[in-house]
């Protein structure tokens, strides 16, 4: 662009959200230092060239500096705390309204057809593909074809699945124990038992709530699901395999 400005995609949009949720989460922690807040702010940081949300970045690095040269493992000032949860929230309220607007204008929006035609090297790094099993992979590269095609419903349905899949690994890894083997989406609800809402849960289940809603809509039997709903779980998924191939070997 002429300014020298960055577009935001999709994807870039819905992980700035996810990281402001992360963020917020670990500010209402047990233990709240330095070492904890830093790699999230660091990655909202990287938005401060960003067309439209160049604020989240500056924000971001305006905090950065007034941690640079303390004790990574030092607890944060209850006074920088407080005033983080703040501007968190008020942050989260703008970027809301900045990307319905933004979207309803600029059609970046939607996940790139090029991507979607080349299935899950599309979107993941080589190591990322190899760390999903053959059933994971395989599923991840129909749903790629059933958004392209606008096949959403089911797009959705075998994205969720995957997701199934993946937190299934995560709690073994985890616990070294196996969730028992029940109905499609029987993972959330046993996830959302042990980790009730209300909890601190582990990052890994950041967006669990979000698949509980959505698993509820789809496997309604007059349940839909639109473009923007199948695209948006997929790239909720993709994050997760992104997040868990660097945790689990």
């Amino acid at each position: 662009m002429p300014d020298g400005t960055k577009r935001l995609t999709a994807y870039g949009l819905f992980m700035l959200g996810s990281n402001l949720t992360l963020l917020e989460w670990n500010l209402y922690g047990p233990e709240i230092t330095h070492r904890v807040l830093i790699p999230h702010l660091q990655r909202i940081e990287e938005l401060k060239e960003a067309r439209y949300f160049e604020r989240a970045g500056k924000w971001a690095e305006s905090h950065l500096k007034r941690l640079e040269g303390t004790d990574i493992n030092a607890q944060v000032p209850a006074g920088h705390i407080s005033q983080m949860q703040l501007e968190v929230r008020e942050l989260r309220g703008l970027i809301s309204e900045l990307a319905q607007d933004v979207l309803l204008v600029d059609q970046t929006g939607s996940l790139d057809p090029q991507r979607l035609l080349k299935g899950i090297d599309g979107f993941l790094k080589p190591d990322e593909v190899k760390f999903l099993s053959r059933r994971e992979s395989s599923d991840l590269a129909e749903a790629c074809n059933c958004v392209f095609v606008g096949s959403v419903v089911a797009a959705e349905q075998i994205t969720l699945r995957v997701a199934e899949s993946l937190l299934r690994r995560w709690h073994k890894h985890e616990t070294k124990q196996d969730l028992p083997r029940g109905n499609w989406g029987q993972v959330f609800d046993d996830l959302e038992k042990a980790y009730p809402p209300g909890r601190q849960r582990p990052d890994e289940l950041a967006f669990l709530g979000y698949l509980v809603l959505r698993r509820n809509e789809v496997g309604h039997p007059d349940g839909v699901s639109t473009a923007n709903q199948a695209e948006a779980t997929l790239m909720v998924v993709l994050s997760l395999v992104e997040r868990l191939h660097r945790i689990i070997p």
